[in-house]
């Protein structure tokens, strides 16, 4: 059969780190009303950047480390409130852990690993996503054993979005072994961006089309090869 993944978001107005008290519960409500709501459509799991607003505004906003601490730490104490919600629904609450130009919060899995043991929940998980690890771990096998236990999702695409098998310069293999190796038997998602044609490009700062046919069979063509390509990958390791 095939199962539903929910991804979340927040509308406009609506965050967890925000100063305002209202703004604060609102957000919330907010992923309470989402959990409910995926049970109902027979999930289990949501994924995504649950504990604020994504993208970030860092023009209009200065960030320093007392402004991450507080924002963070009304994050975690909102993330608190909605966790006997997620726990009476059984849904599991993965947070994604973003590369630094997306978000602040969660950067690393050192840090995801830390927002999570502050929440205290076992439903609260992590979302590894090697586009935005690439970027910000020294050590990707490393920082994949640490989170054993607490990675509810994982994606995977190119340094530059591109899906798993066109420059091949992430240790794939690598990967797949270390995730062998500590029992993760959850789901792998291809999350690339190969054109610039909606919210989402603009969102991803995707600026160029990475397919010359973009049209909706070729995307899904691509994607075929893709997992062929992963599956060779991943399901040989020893």
């Amino acid at each position: 059969g095939i199962e539903m993944l929910f991804c979340y978001g927040y509308p406009a107005g609506l965050d967890m780190r925000s100063e305002n008290p209202f703004t604060r519960q609102y957000a919330v409500e907010h992923l309470k009303r989402a959990v409910v709501a995926a049970s109902k459509l027979g999930g289990t799991e949501i994924g995504g950047v649950l504990y604020s607003t994504w993208p970030p505004d860092y023009i209009g906003d200065r960030i320093t480390p007392q402004v991450k601490y507080e924002r963070t730490q009304r994050s975690i104490e909102c993330m608190r409130q909605v966790m006997p919600v997620a726990q009476n629904y059984n849904i599991q609450l993965n947070l994604e852990v973003l590369n630094r130009f997306e978000n602040y919060i969660i950067n690393t899995i050192e840090e995801g690993l830390s927002y999570i043991s502050q929440v205290e929940s076992d439903h609260c998980g992590l979302v590894l996503d090697i586009f935005h690890m690439n970027m910000e771990e020294d050590d990707l096998e490393g920082a994949i054993r640490s989170a054993r236990g607490h990675i509810g999702q994982v994606h995977v695409t190119e340094p530059n979005r591109r899906i798993p098998f066109h420059n091949r310069r992430i240790n794939w293999p690598l990967i797949g072994r270390t995730l062998k190796a500590i029992g993760y038997d959850g789901t792998v998602t291809m999350e690339a961006v190969m054109a610039f044609d909606d919210d989402a490009s603009y969102n991803l700062r995707m600026w160029r089309n990475q397919m010359e046919d973009t049209s909706l069979e070729a995307r899904i063509a691509a994607m075929k090869q893709g997992i062929i390509f992963l599956k060779e990958q991943f399901e040989d390791q020893g």
